[in-house]
């Protein structure tokens, strides 16, 4: 379903936030509870951990020597 024009997302820590449920909500929020910090918190949080393991696979990767493959006769 396409947003209307004269609808605006709603954005916690600066990310759309229209794709979660009310479950994944409810979780966030438990969460946030759990860790005694902010929904908006968590979010960043997350993301912020999310990007760092991204870029740490990015580097290990550029450590990761390439044998050449034997034919098979």
């Amino acid at each position: 379903m396409k947003t209307p024009p004269n609808v605006v997302k709603f954005l916690l820590a600066g990310f759309p936030v229209d794709k979660l449920d009310q479950k994944a909500l409810q979780e966030l929020r438990a969460l946030a509870d759990g860790y005694g910090m902010t929904v908006e918190e968590a979010i960043s949080r997350a993301i912020d951990q999310f990007v760092a393991s991204c870029e740490a696979e990015q580097e290990a990767e550029k450590n990761i020597i390439a044998f050449p493959r034997p034919h098979p006769a």
